[in-house]
């Protein structure tokens, strides 16, 4: 029983802990975008964990981002995982912008976006997502 409540306590830290953080959006190179067969293309952001509640005299790292070549981009997590079984991120896309809530699977290299006339969005029981290459 209390190796159990021991869990319990852990797993409910790390949740804190991982609401607690944001997903700054990094390149690992400056090849971001990859033609994906003769459709068109995929832009590819690898994602890393930030913890913004760092020191605030920290100010090395935004010099350098304002400073840098490659584009960045810092995102908060939304939603709750243990309710949910997820987190998502707002994020914008297109001419003009259109705002999507895109669901961070970190079990996978593969996301998607729903198109504009989606009306089921955050109410779908089973994601399919079945990529054209």
């Amino acid at each position: 029983m209390m190796a159990w409540a021991f869990t319990v306590a852990i797993l409910f830290s790390v949740v804190a802990v991982a609401v607690s953080l944001s997903i700054p959006l990094r390149p690992d190179s400056g090849t971001f975008v990859s033609t994906v067969g003769n459709n068109g293309t995929t832009m590819f952001l690898p994602l890393f964990f930030n913890n913004h509640h760092r020191h605030k005299d920290d100010s090395y790292p935004r010099r350098h981002l304002q400073n840098g070549s490659t584009p960045n981009a810092r995102m908060p997590l939304h939603d709750d995982l243990l309710l949910n079984g997820y987190y998502t991120t707002r994020l914008w896309i297109g001419t003009p912008p259109q705002r999507f809530a895109l669901i961070v699977d970190t079990g996978s290299t593969v996301t998607y976006v729903p198109c504009s006339t989606c009306e089921q969005c955050g109410k779908h029981q089973v994601f399919l997502y079945l990529p054209v290459f």
